[in-house]
């Protein structure tokens, strides 16, 4: 049936909606309006909505590039076509994504419109709305989950569009938020968290996906060939955004219980280490240093975490014993919050939780075993990457880091060495 362009006003709610959630992300709540949109219907396009969307695709994802991921901080970077003869830089976003070209395909469009559908307000009697038998819920996830975002634009475009709207459509919001529509979009979430790399190292842990590549598309095939692929320039800022949504999880680990806190803890070891493996195997070394620093994160809530066992130590009229910075106190300081938080639980069930935490902090030694390997190649004989890592160690001494770390996840876990 053919549908009356004049009814759907795109330049005033579809566009404003993707230009909202590119420029303010996961800091804004959005309910846009009127429901439903159609989807699939180029002719409902005006001339003026397709030069809307043509000029707020691009701007908006590099907006979201630039400012949300901090693509304006000086990171350093291998710049080459390999990285074997690379040249390390301190650059910013822009100064290094020189072939990141954005192209958008109608996938993109077909995205914008159905996850348009799926936070809209919808009417209390929506089910009896003329258009309703087109909209089903099982008709939105049908088509969303058909998409395989086959450009960069469509796939960078993606994690903007889902990352700003993700706590709308998740069906396991923070406490006291009211749901959406339940978990009736959760094969959304699901789809585009298995097939987006990025998708997943950022809500993964949580959700705890199986990744799944795509049969085609930019995003398909391995890590390693992701990795390697034409999106590298912009993936350390990408990386640490991704995982800076962990770092806003570090009370709720604690809310679900012993049961979320092994997933969560034993789903972001296993994300780490597949990306340094991947990493390594492909030789862009440089992408290692977002994970050094969620490393060094979780080091200085170790930190923390002894500070205030020593504070409810003296307020029982107690003494701390030994060194309160060492690595062995702070160890037992995690194992004395693992036991307070879940007291009730069996010892079986608290050591699980303390071996799934010293997973994560052992993940210090995966990087460790990166360097050790890049140490066997005398340093006459090390590639352009090989030697920037070496220097890096170095000067970070990130072999400080990763020796304490592993030594507090062999307290936590109670080993002798």
């Amino acid at each position: 049936m053919a549908l009356d362009a004049a009814q759907y006003d795109l330049r005033a709610t579809l566009v404003p909606f993707v230009a909202r959630v590119l420029h303010y992300g996961e800091s804004r709540s959005y309910s846009p309006g009127p429901w439903p949109l159609p989807v699939g219907h180029p002719e409902l396009y005006f001339e003026d909505d397709v030069e809307g969307l043509k000029a707020v695709l691009p701007q908006g994802v590099l907006y979201a590039f630039c400012t949300t991921a901090s693509g304006w901080a000086k990171r350093p970077v291998l710049v080459g076509a390999e990285a074997w003869s690379s040249a390390p830089r301190l650059a910013r976003l822009w100064e290094v994504s020189a072939g990141f070209q954005l192209h958008f395909t109608p996938q993109s469009v077909l995205l914008a419109e159905g996850v348009f559908n799926v936070v809209a307000r919808w009417p209390r009697d929506h089910q009896k709305h003329p258009r309703y038998r087109d909209h089903t819920p099982d008709k939105e996830i049908a088509r969303l989950t058909a998409l395989t975002l086959p450009s960069m634009g469509d796939a960078a475009f993606a994690y903007w569009l889902l990352t700003g709207v993700w706590s709308e459509i998740d069906p396991t919001p923070a406490p006291g938020r009211v749901r959406l529509h339940g978990d009736k979009f959760l094969p959304v979430l699901t789809h585009f968290g298995r097939m987006h790399p990025l998708l997943d190292l950022r809500y993964g842990p949580t959700w705890g996906w199986t990744p799944q590549p795509p049969a085609e598309g930019v995003l398909a095939g391995t890590l390693e060939s992701f990795i390697s692929g034409p999106l590298r320039g912009v993936l350390p800022w990408w990386m640490a955004h991704a995982l800076e949504h962990w770092r806003s999880l570090k009370d709720a680990v604690w809310e679900g219980g012993h049961t979320h806190l092994i997933a969560l803890r034993t789903g972001q070891a296993e994300r780490l280490e597949r990306w340094i493996k991947a990493i390594c195997a492909t030789g862009w070394l440089h992408l290692l240093l977002p994970i050094v620093e969620h490393l060094a994160w979780e080091q200085q809530q170790l930190v923390q975490l002894g500070a205030q066992e020593v504070r409810r130590m003296a307020t029982r009229g107690e003494v701390p014993a030994g060194d309160t910075t060492s690595s062995r106190w702070l160890a037992s300081a995690a194992v004395a919050r693992i036991d307070l938080e879940f007291r009730d639980q069996r010892q079986a069930e608290r050591f699980a939780a303390r071996e799934a935490w010293a997973r994560l902090l052992a993940v210090g030694g995966v990087l460790h075993d990166a360097w050790v390997q890049v140490m066997r190649v005398h340093p006459v004989d090390r590639d352009a990457h090989q030697a920037w890592f070496a220097s890096t160690w170095a000067q970070r001494d990130l072999g400080a880091l990763t020796d304490q770390l592993a030594e507090i996840a062999r307290g936590i876990e109670g080993r002798l060495g």
